[in-house]
């Protein structure tokens, strides 16, 4: 699922290039976050907020 974030994004080419940035790198940030403070939902809080 994409963060609010992005989806309220008005320019069109704007929200396409986080998208792709968001979905490019996502596994990578999470594996961090989760290398840091383990699983769970806090980890998936915490990617929502690094993407904002």
């Amino acid at each position: 699922m994409l963060p609010l974030m992005i989806m309220a994004i008005e320019d069109e080419n704007d929200k396409a290039f986080m998208t792709w940035l968001y979905l490019q790198y996502r596994r990578l940030i999470y594996s961090e976050i989760r290398k840091v403070v383990g699983d769970g939902d806090e980890a998936e809080d915490l990617l929502q907020s690094a993407v904002e």
